[in-house]
């Protein structure tokens, strides 16, 4: 039996743009629709973090497992190969003007682009391709964790031009490394 991975990282440039968005907002000042706290719809503003896609992505959640019915990609791209599970983690977050913060990193399965072989499904590949999409997790919750640590010691009040590029740095270089050492393990 031939099993396929693929972990698709959230391209990293949207959210260097999103940061960067949030840092201007800290070095201009609090706008009021800055204030807002649902990122979603036509509220939405500029320097918002991009809303964690819903549908059809499955956020992961304790005790909740894959069936195959969540594998809408149709058939596997690859020959040979019997499912593809397409997982990533998806960091949202805002730093506001006064220093403080919110912070969220999620686990998310592509139903869209999860693939199966109908003629290859089994217990055994839903089994293996659920320890994909629970590796991403356990990379979402380290992710969520350096975050916090690099929010909770550069998101501030009124933050210089060095602020800024430390800030954006640390952030850039967490997810790099967490999403490179997702990817390491899903291979």
């Amino acid at each position: 039996m031939r099993w396929g991975h693929h972990i698709s990282p959230v391209m990293m440039a949207p959210l260097r743009s999103a940061a960067l968005c949030l840092v201007a907002l800290l070095a201009l000042g609090s706008p009021s629709w800055a204030q807002k706290t649902d990122p979603k719809g036509a509220d939405a503003k500029p320097g918002d973090t991009k809303a964690a896609p819903t549908d059809p992505d499955i956020k992961w959640q304790p005790g909740s497992k894959l069936d195959w019915s969540q594998f809408k990609g149709g058939m596997p791209k690859k020959e040979g190969l019997h499912a593809e599970t397409v997982a990533t983690m998806w960091p949202t977050y805002k730093c506001n003007a006064d220093g403080t913060y919110t912070l969220d990193v999620q686990a998310q399965f592509s139903q869209k682009h999860s693939t199966v072989d109908p003629a290859n499904t089994g217990p055994d590949l839903l089994a293996h391709e659920q320890i994909h999409f629970d590796i991403a997790q356990k990379h979402a919750i380290a992710l969520k964790k350096k975050l916090d640590e690099i929010f909770k010691a550069k998101c501030k009040c009124k933050m210089s031009a060095k602020d800024i590029d430390e800030f954006n740095s640390a952030v850039k270089a967490a997810e790099t490394a967490e999403y490179t050492a997702l990817a390491a393990e899903q291979k």
